[in-house]
């Protein structure tokens, strides 16, 4: 279809998106829903982790440009927590000087990237590491007590978190970098993750910012809102293809 439009989607720490995303499907259409897997799970299982920003964008990058998208193809970007990061990251390298046309990003239950984060979770041991874990709500502590799961999982995790703090300790002129669409910044109203200084992403496109709340904590797209969130992402990208018709 001439204007089908595609979403791709990117996890939250120690996520795989499929299995996140995949209930999506029931409230996009027509949208085209896309879970990015990284390496290290769902179906990327036996490809190695990574461990920096630079490696994991490049590698999702062309992961993305080889199997999931085309030239001319019109394209949308979600991410929550850690796939926030991510999304904004692609969002900027195929937004800008490239044959795709991305036409909106929702980023979900993340502060903006130059804030201070209020705790450094990757340089914990394992044992707070994984009471900070369960603490904020996204991992069952009956994962973290089972032995073999909690192997498999914990260095996942581990080095997703270790992803995102590396990155925010080491750049904090990241708001120099804009994207060149429209973007919804989504928040759960008890998440005791995010600042008061949410609104301040909207220093991070040339374009318009629209705030979204929803009932929940850090994890409201899947403990809360597993239809309110995709009806919310389908009517702003609705319009999208309303406008281009």
């Amino acid at each position: 279809m001439e204007n089908t439009l595609k979403l791709l989607c990117f996890p939250y720490a120690g996520g795989s998106s499929f299995s996140i995303y995949r209930q999506w499907t029931k409230w996009l259409s027509p949208i085209q829903l896309i879970p990015i897997e990284l390496p290290g799970r769902g179906s990327r299982m036996e490809e190695p982790l990574l461990y920096s920003l630079e490696e994991l964008e490049e590698n999702l990058f062309q992961d993305i440009v080889r199997n999931h998208i085309q030239e001319n193809d019109r394209v949308a970007l979600f991410g929550h927590s850690m796939g926030s990061l991510l999304a904004y990251r692609i969002g900027l390298r195929i937004g800008t000087d490239s044959p795709y046309s991305l036409v909106h990003t929702f980023l979900s239950g993340f502060d903006p990237l130059h804030l201070p984060r209020k705790k450094v979770y990757h340089r914990m041991s394992d044992r707070e590491f994984m009471h900070e874990m369960c603490e904020l709500g996204g991992t069952p502590i009956e994962v973290m007590q089972h032995e073999v799961m909690r192997n498999t999982f914990l260095p996942v995790l581990r080095a997703d978190i270790q992803v995102v703090e590396t990155y925010l300790e080491s750049d904090r002129n990241v708001a120099d970098c804009k994207l060149a669409c429209d973007m919804s910044v989504l928040y759960g109203f008890h998440d005791n993750t995010m600042s008061d200084r949410i609104h301040s992403w909207n220093r991070y496109t040339h374009c318009r910012t629209e705030f979204k709340g929803f009932e929940g904590d850090h994890f409201f797209i899947v403990n809360d809102n597993q239809r309110e969130v995709p009806t919310y992402v389908r009517k702003v990208l609705m319009e999208k293809l309303a406008v281009s018709i």
